[in-house]
């Protein structure tokens, strides 16, 4: 982080702050955590971002391809765990539309 971040919103409260109204205002929380490059592990705001929503209990869907991802709990408390993103489409229109209404 820099030290000249912008202070409307570039400071780490800020950046909380919309980050804690995005959650509480969502229906659901949807990550796509692809595989890592380097074996480097995801944004730590997105895996914080992820608690967030369990204790604000909204839905969560991680879309991941790594199987070691998969496997953390931190990851592994999603609602759904999936491997591509038209699979998580399915269950958002599945969890958020009227199950007789909803596209074939």
């Amino acid at each position: 982080y820099t030290t000249h971040a912008d202070p409307r919103f570039g400071t780490a409260q800020a950046i909380r702050s919309k980050n804690l109204f995005d959650l509480e205002t969502c229906d659901m929380t949807l990550a796509y955590l692809p595989e890592p490059e380097n074996g480097a592990w995801p944004s730590v705001g997105t895996v914080w971002e992820l608690g967030g929503a369990v204790i604000l209990r909204k839905p969560v869907i991680v879309v991941t391809d790594s199987a070691r991802l998969a496997r953390h709990p931190a990851i592994a408390c999603a609602g759904w765990l999936l491997d591509n993103l038209d699979d998580a489409v399915e269950v958002i229109l599945g969890v958020l539309t009227d199950y007789s209404r909803r596209p074939k």
